[in-house]
């Protein structure tokens, strides 16, 4: 057996206080007591010296818990101690003073270059209170990071009460089959309670800091947290209370008391990115007064809230935009309302370069309504706490009613808004360059109107560059749920579908996702596609062969009708994300039949499980986090994912991965879809969703969580309308992430055209340290990626692969 140290007991009064006293403790090499008046805990040698027992001194019933302590996957529960496999070593400290009593466990292991992994779990209990405060504190080794983590398991409770943002919810519990998940409302105070008990006892488990989602599974014999994660975070701290009560407490007023009445505090994505450009602030002149408005261009990008004042710098300046013949680009201005600004609207110009023109219609405008958003994708964000305010949809008429499933929004024609005193609009434009226009200045001007100013000119130049954009070199395509089976709740007409399409085309996405079974509904799906434009590659997303027992006739049948409407490849999702043994399983058997049958296979899926559908599987679309790290901590990809990971892109061609495309920062999607994908190993890049037609309620975030399903309801890139779609400011980063693609992918077809010339070696190699330059600004963790990198920095990068575009080229055409 294991031996343990005991460290020196840290006390202020005596060893054992008097039995007047407030608080105990008590020990021996068997076992730790901490009590009061109120509780008594007890940590056990034979578990660790972890707590296995809570009473509560007002209640008959034994003891609350079961078990409290570390887990871990390659060491048996109760054998830290014990076993003789595990190297890890236990030593136990315990503190009293005259308020309070506590005792520490800390599990540690040393490596052989001095690097120490400790878990260490402290549990206190102060003079008259029932609470039992634990506190875990963990750091890893890089190889330990994924082999711990932690557990509270209670004993026997048949109900469960918690709070959300809506008040409290109730789940009876019986047997193992009832589950909770944070997604439902969880925002924190949960009580635990027998149903029999009169009057009503049970324990109330406040989370006041986690470090990860929190995960509670509530059933007759709850494991109420546990923290057995992939992407446990290093070093990381959580804090529970544990509060024993007989005749049961309001639980907003004991949260208030015992937890963290504002929510669980978690580990959060960084936060979304303001403008740190050095401004002043602009006076306003006789004229912005009478004017009663004023006009500054802002990059599209940034964060325009409605506090926002025009910095000086700004005022004047035209809004700008460089870009090639083909290709949208947007602009953006805002307009500061010195008083109330009714029935707003703008026209154009046409942008005219001598005899030349971009038309007027060439140039879409919106406006941005900023409005409170549930806030990143976290699980637990969308429901602890209030959300954030965001600039987010693009509008025609910001004054429309959004509610319901796809209300009637208009999506063409002029932007008509008011704009309140004292308060900032943004403006949104997206010009589309006509194809093969001649590059040079193209000049003309935005025009506002009110119906109580005068109109106002804003100068609009948009710089047409002297070179067509490549296509990217990888692959950017997006899931697209649109269905033609009117008994499918994503069911759209024809004319509906064609717009859809026509926009995710226009953004830039190679390929979609295609839905339906039968081919009668094939042709009728592919017949859109093609007058959509989509071409390429098709991935069929509905179309298991579960059922079939030769799905070859299947599979030929589908293959040539693809081929007539103008796709070239088509893929079988043949399983959605197997990511457990039951799953993997049956996924085997469905990627088994389609390659039998002579099908390609896609699937999105962890690196660890695509490594064992081995040939069976064509194109493993992975978690992006495998190639960058988590968007909302700092840790890295764990280490079997990276090793999987590693495996994969030396067995297949093709390693794509996927996103959540709906947050509403746009950093993330221009930055998956564009700079980050070019640099990384990846071949592609596919996130979920373009829209939710499901989605009952979309324009509440909250909507989904009240009706306790376990998403937010505004869960793609755009959210759906009758007639079509509302862009999104996520989505037309979506786009821009494209096109950074095609600029680097531009450049590097320039490089190897270069190459192919001896005397242009210097102007390769310093073409390949722009491009190694760029990337460089990207750090290597998306975390700190966050952090670091703003809207502007991005802009800049662009400008870089422009600038050096145009260098190259002119260096070329002097040979």
């Amino acid at each position: 057996m294991k031996s343990f140290t005991w460290l020196a007991l840290t006390i202020v009064t005596a060893w054992t206080l008097p039995a007047t006293a407030e608080v105990v403790l008590r020990r021996s090499n068997d076992a730790v007591v901490l009590e009061n008046g109120l509780v008594r805990v007890e940590l056990h040698r034979k578990q660790n010296f972890h707590p296995v027992v809570l009473v509560d001194k007002r209640n008959p019933r034994p003891s609350l818990i079961d078990d409290i302590g570390f887990i871990a996957w390659d060491v048996a529960r109760a054998d830290w101690l014990r076993s003789t496999t595990s190297d890890w070593q236990v030593s136990i400290e315990s503190s009293q003073d005259k308020h309070a009593v506590s005792c520490q466990t800390t599990l540690s292991q040393d490596s052989p270059g001095g690097i120490r992994s400790f878990l260490k779990l402290r549990t206190t209990i102060r003079d008259g209170s029932p609470a039992v405060d634990l506190v875990f504190d963990a750091k890893f080794r890089t190889d330990h990071i994924q082999s711990v983590g932690l557990q509270i398991q209670g004993a026997g409770f048949q109900q469960a009460e918690w709070t959300t943002a809506w008040g409290t919810r109730t789940l009876g519990l019986v047997g193992r089959k009832n589950s909770f998940h944070a997604m439902l409302g969880f925002q924190n105070g949960l009580a635990l309670t027998r149903k029999k008990d009169d009057p009503p006892a049970g324990m109330l488990l406040f989370h006041n800091t986690a470090w990860n989602t929190v995960f509670p599974t509530l059933r007759e014999k709850p494991t109420f947290v546990r923290f057995m994660h992939s992407t446990l975070a290093s070093p990381a701290r959580c804090n529970i209370t544990l509060v024993p009560f007989v005749n049961r407490p309001n639980l907003v007023a004991a949260t208030k008391q015992f937890g963290r009445p504002d929510g669980v505090k978690l580990p959060v994505p960084q936060p979304r990115s303001k403008s740190k450009r050095p401004t002043s602030r602009y006076t306003l002149t006789p004229a912005d007064k009478q004017r009663g408005l004023v006009v500054f261009p802002v990059p599209p990008f940034e964060t325009v809230l409605p506090d926002l004042l025009p910095p000086a710098q700004a005022i004047g300046e035209a809004v700008r935009i460089r870009a090639c013949a083909g290709e949208y680009e947007p602009a953006s201005f805002a307009i500061r309302a010195l008083k109330p600004l009714r029935d707003l609207t703008l026209r154009f110009d046409n942008l005219v370069q001598g005899d030349r023109i971009i038309p007027a219609n060439a140039i879409d405008a919106h406006v941005v309504k900023v409005w409170r958003q549930a806030g990143p994708s976290t699980m637990a964000d969308a429901t602890l706490g209030s959300g954030e305010v965001v600039p987010e949809l693009l509008l025609k008429d910001d004054g429309v009613s959004l509610a319901g499933p796809r209300p009637a929004v208009r999506l063409d024609g002029q932007v008509k808004t008011t704009v309140d005193a004292n308060s900032t609009k943004q403006f949104w434009l997206t010009v589309h360059v006509p194809d093969k226009l001649p590059a040079g200045r193209y000049l003309g001007n935005v025009v506002v109107t009110s119906a109580n100013t005068q109109p106002l000119k804003i100068p609009l130049e948009v710089d047409v560059l002297p070179f067509s954009l490549a296509a990217s070199r990888k692959k950017q395509g997006i899931w697209f749920k649109a269905e033609r089976r009117r008994d499918q709740r994503e069911y759209v007409e024809p004319d509906v579908y064609r717009r859809l399409l026509r926009d995710v085309r226009a953004h830039g996405m190679q390929f979609v996702t295609i839905r339906g079974r039968g081919l009668g509904t094939a042709q009728d799906v592919l017949k859109i596609h093609e007058a959509a434009g989509m071409s390429g590659t098709a991935i069929w997303s509905s179309w298991f062969p579960s059922s079939a027992r030769d799905f070859a006739p299947l599979r030929a049948s589908l293959e040539k009708a693809t081929r007539k409407h103008g796709y070239q490849k088509l893929y079988f999702q043949a399983a959605d994300e197997p990511n457990s043994e039951a799953q993997i399983a049956r996924a085997l058997t469905y990627f088994t039949r389609v390659k039998a049958a002579g099908g390609r296979t896609f699937c999105n899926i962890m690196p660890e499980y695509a490594i064992r559908l081995g040939d069976k599987l064509d194109v493993p679309c992975v978690g992006y986090s495998n190639f960058f790290g988590s968007l909302e901590r700092p840790e890295p990809a764990p280490r079997e994912s990276s090793m999987a990971l590693a495996s994969l892109l030396k067995t297949h061609d093709d390693v794509w991965y996927y996103w959540q495309c709906r947050v509403e920062d746009p950093r993330i999607n221009r930055l998956l879809f564009g700079f980050l994908l070019m640099k990384s190993p990846a071949t592609g890049a596919m996130p979920y969703t373009y829209g939710t037609l499901e989605a009952e309620d979309p324009f509440n975030d909250w909507s989904a969580l009240q009706r306790g399903q376990l998403s937010r309801a505004g869960g793609g890139a755009v959210y759906h309308v009758r007639d079509g779609s509302l862009p999104t400011i996520q989505w037309e980063a979506a786009r821009e992430g494209v096109d950074d693609a095609r600029y680097v992918s531009t450049l590097e077809g320039l490089i190897d055209q270069a190459r192919l010339d001896p005397g242009l070696s210097a102007a390769v190699a310093r073409a390949n340290k722009t491009l190694k330059t760029v990337y460089s600004r990207l750090p290597d963790h998306l975390y700190d990626t966050m952090a670091t990198v703003s809207p502007g920095v991005l802009d800049e990068m662009r400008s870089e692969i422009i600038n050096e575009i145009l260098r190259l080229r002119r260096i070329m055409s002097g040979r």
